[in-house]
C-alpha cells in the first residue's frame, strides 16, 4: 500500500475540517450542487456519522495540491449523485440537463462549458 505524505495527510486533516464547518454552518440547508436536492442529515447522528451523509465535489476537477482543499471549488453532494457524475455516461444520469442550467443561470461559466462539451462528445 503506497505511504501518504506528511503534506498529503495535513491536506486530508484540512479537507475533513471544511466538510465539518460545511455541515456545522449549513446542516438544516444544505443542497446537493449537482442534482439541486436538499442533503438530509439525521439530527440523531453524531458528527461522523453526519459527515458520512454527503460528499464534496470539486467544481474544476483538480483534487491535487493547494486544490484538494481550496473552498472557493468544494460544493456538497450527495453520496449517489457524486458516484453517478464520475461512473455513467452523461445520458444516463437524469439529473444532467438540470444540472447544465443552473450552471448557465448561476455565472459558472467555464464549467458550464466544459461540462456542455463533455455532453455533446457522446
Amino acid at each position: 500500500m503506497k505511504k501518504v505524505s506528511a503534506k498529503r495527510q495535513k491536506q486530508y486533516k484540512t479537507y475533513y475540517n471544511i466538510k465539518n464547518e460545511m455541515l456545522k454552518n449549513n446542516i438544516y440547508n444544505m443542497y446537493c450542487f449537482l442534482c439541486g436536492g436538499k442533503i438530509n442529515i439525521p439530527p440523531n447522528l453524531d458528527n461522523e456519522g453526519q459527515l458520512k451523509c454527503f460528499e464534496i465535489h470539486h467544481i474544476e476537477g483538480e483534487r491535487e495540491n493547494h486544490h484538494l482543499i481550496d473552498e472557493n471549488i468544494l460544493r456538497p453532494v450527495h453520496l449517489k449523485c457524486h458516484r453517478e457524475y464520475h461512473s455513467k455516461s452523461v445520458y444516463h444520469i437524469k439529473w444532467f440537463p438540470r444540472y447544465l442550467n443552473y450552471l448557465k443561470l448561476n455565472n459558472y461559466q467555464k464549467l458550464f462549458i466544459k461540462e456542455t462539451d463533455k455532453f455533446n462528445k457522446l
